[in-house]
This record gives C-alpha cells, structure tokens and sequence, in this order.
C-alpha cells in the first residue's frame, strides 16, 4: 500500500511538472494569436495604406505638368513653384514634413531645407522597379522622418518625408503593455517605438529570430526575459516589396504574472507531495527490511 502510494505521489509530481508547461504554452498561444497578431495585422493594413496614399500624392506633385513648370522657372524661384504646387494638394502637414525633387544628381527644389539625399541613396531608388522606395529614418529640425523616394522619369527623382510620429501611433495600438518596432530586411530599424533606436541598426541580427515556427520566443533584451513576437508585414510587403517586419516585445513578468504565481503554487505543491512520497518510500522500505520476529 505505501509503495502504491509512493508511486502514485512520485506521478502526480510529474504531471503537474507538465500540467504547467502545458497550460503556460496553451496561454502564451491564445494571446499571441488573439491579440498580438491581430494587432501587428491592423498595423500592416494601416501602413500599407499611408503608402498607398504617399505613393498617389507624389503622383499627382510630381506630374508632367507640375515637373514642367519647375524646370521652366528660373533658378531662384523653383522652390516657391514646388512650394504652391505642394500647397494645391492640401497635404497633411500631421503626416508630411515636405518634399524635395531631384534632377540626376543635382537638387532642383525643396519645399524648405530637407535632409540631403546621397548619390547611393538615390542609386537606390533609380535601379529600383518598386513604386516606392524606403532610404533611411532621419531626424529633421527636431521631427523624426521616414524619408521614401521615388522615380519620376528617367531624368527626375521624388522624395517625400513622412513624419515618424504617424508610424509610432500606429505602433502604439499593437499592444497595452511593452512597445513595437518596425524592421527592414536588412535589420535596419525603420521606427521604434522606444524612439530610441530609429534609424539604426540591430546590435544583434539574430535578436528577433525565432526558431519555434510560432513565429514568436522568449528571450532576454537588455536584461529582461521578454516575449517577443515577429510578424512579416504582408501587405505592405506585396504593395511595395519592402520585406518589413514588426517585432513586439512584452517584458515576461508583465503578461505572464498570475500565470508565475499559479506556476510557483504548482511547483510547491509538487515538491511537498515528492517530498511526502520519499518519505513514504524510505519508511516502506526500513519496514520491509526489519526481520519478522
């Protein structure tokens, strides 16, 4: 009878051991798919829309017309030309920063003084096929921008200034607690939420690679156990071949809290019962060995 229940204590231990994992992996799969990636999927939708949008407003500035006009002005009155022309179409000053157009490699005119496109920025953008081209997240009289260029014609080149703060509030929906950022292909880090690391580089390139096909993971950033879930940005991807990604990042102790406290009360009480069924055991065995008088 005792050894029975030993064995019985001995499997309840490890099936509580397993019942935890189980129901841990279980929470951690509803949330990501409930919640995160629901969230991370609004995000793509809505940036894919600004890109449509900022894509069909440089149509329209940049137009035969309006190009025409341009090149026709003297010297010192092109800015002011591209200036009305901007005005005309009413954008949002909330989402633009301004505009600049270039002429092989020279700057013909600038809505004001914008950050200055390098030759191999705007190489980018010439042996690129994409409707829209993304060339860095720079900062400008004290205002973040996603600066995108595009084609005009073989001759002349677009490029617009998208303000960051439209991609951080975009951001911000994704989760309640921790913060998101938006990844290039090539680990550049177009905005981030932080606003600490926009427009640089992961340190690590691995940091958001996951290995689990779940397409999320538990790591340490800067020191802190963190969920972090990656998503490809689907639409924006099959819009513009941009091949961006979204990292969410939830510190661990945040989400997963009363999950820890079931955990822990679960593992005490697997230890007691262990604890209970060794004892058990060692006074089965001290009774079997002492000799029958």
């Amino acid at each position: 009878m005792l050894a029975f229940v030993s064995a019985f204590l001995g499997a309840l231990f490890l099936i509580i051991i397993i019942a935890v994992q189980v129901v841990s992996s279980v929470y951690t799969d509803n949330y990501v798919k409930h919640n995160v990636y629901v969230q991370q999927s609004n995000f793509d939708q809505s940036i894919n829309t600004l890109l449509i949008n900022t894509n069909s407003n440089l149509i329209k500035l940049f137009s035969n017309e309006n190009i025409s006009e341009i090149d026709k002005s003297n010297e010192s009155s092109k800015n002011e030309v591209l200036i009305a022309q901007y005005t005309e179409l009413s954008l949002s000053d909330e989402l633009y920063d301004g505009v600049s157009l270039y002429y092989n490699d020279s700057l013909i005119a600038e809505t004001e003084k914008m950050t200055y496109i390098e030759k191999k920025q705007r190489d980018l953008v010439i042996n690129s096929t994409e409707n829209l081209v993304y060339i860095d997240t720079v900062e400008h009289n004290g205002t973040n921008n996603l600066i995108f260029g595009k084609k005009i014609n073989d001759n002349y080149l677009g490029f617009i200034h998208v303000k960051e703060q439209v991609v951080l509030d975009f951001l911000s929906n994704i989760l309640s607690s921790g913060y998101s950022l938006l990844i290039a292909n090539d680990n550049h880090i177009v905005s981030d939420q932080k606003n600490e690391l926009s427009g640089s580089y992961l340190y690590e390139s691995n940091t958001f690679k996951t290995s689990n096909g779940r397409k999320y993971s538990v790591k340490k950033i800067n020191d802190v156990k963190s969920l972090i879930i990656v998503e490809d940005m689907n639409n924006i991807n099959s819009s513009f071949a941009l091949s961006w990604k979204v990292a969410s990042i939830i510190p661990y102790s945040e989400l997963f809290y009363l999950l820890d406290v079931f955990r822990y009360i679960l593992i005490a009480t697997a230890i007691v019962m262990l604890s209970i069924s060794i004892v058990i055991s060692i006074k089965a065995s001290s009774s079997a060995a002492k000799p029958i008088k």
